[in-house]
């Protein structure tokens, strides 16, 4: 199983071990570590690369544009956020879950 990992942040143990948890442990990832600009960008990368997956840290409006080009699994970690005491924001991830759809909903105020 290959995944494409979309991330400025290199993986690190426990993001590791979640996605061998899913994956099992033959997982392979490359990271696509570049701004996304362009979705079709993440889709051929993931052909070139021959992956299975894609595990993101991107803004709704691009997963779901993602999600309108490609039939690939699209997944991204769950985390727990704790802020400590001097102001510093520490995630931990705890999961992984599969992204079907993103819904927004709005209502204009001006």
């Amino acid at each position: 199983m290959k995944v494409v990992w979309v991330s400025r942040h290199e993986l690190n143990e426990k993001n590791m071990n979640i996605l061998k948890k899913a994956f099992g442990d033959g997982v392979e990832v490359i990271q696509y570590s570049d701004t996304v600009k362009d979705v079709r960008d993440l889709v051929e990368f993931a052909m070139v690369n021959n992956a299975d997956a894609f595990v993101v840290v991107l803004p709704p409006h691009l997963i779901q544009q993602l999600l309108s080009v490609t039939k690939l699994p699209i997944c991204r970690f769950v985390v727990e956020r704790e802020v400590r005491e001097d102001g510093e924001v520490e995630f931990t991830p705890i999961g992984l879950e599969r992204i079907v759809r993103i819904v927004v909903e709005t209502e204009r105020i001006v």
